[in-house]
């Protein structure tokens, strides 16, 4: 077990200066051109998708999910979200995160 849990990288922080740093620089490299590295989805989609939590946290863009639903989140979903272990690729994302229409990649590194 000891193994194991060295494999697991450290998450990174959104709160952290350096790690905000790293995000940012990373984020600068992207280009409307760069290649999927989990899936299909193109730069501005991702940007949109990860823009998602900050919106249902902070906005009053989408439906607020009731009590089963969240529930349910708490349960089933949370800890493969939040906790230490690395994603999957190629996973379900939530309709919520899905961006369908053309988007541009500019707009949503200004959020960022």
């Amino acid at each position: 077990m000891i193994n194991d849990v060295k494999k697991i990288k450290q998450i990174k922080n959104s709160f952290n200066e350096q790690d905000t740093a790293e995000f940012i620089s990373r984020i600068d490299k992207l280009t409307p051109i760069s290649k999927p590295i989990w899936d299909k989805m193109d730069v501005a989609k991702m940007m949109a998708h990860c823009n998602v939590t900050y919106e249902l946290e902070y906005e009053n863009i989408h439906p607020k999910l009731n009590g089963f639903v969240k529930l349910m989140l708490v349960l089933f979903v949370k800890n493969s979200v939040v906790g230490q272990k690395p994603y999957k690729k190629n996973g379900q994302t939530g309709s919520q995160f899905l961006r369908l229409t053309k988007q541009d990649t500019t707009t949503w590194r200004n959020l960022f």
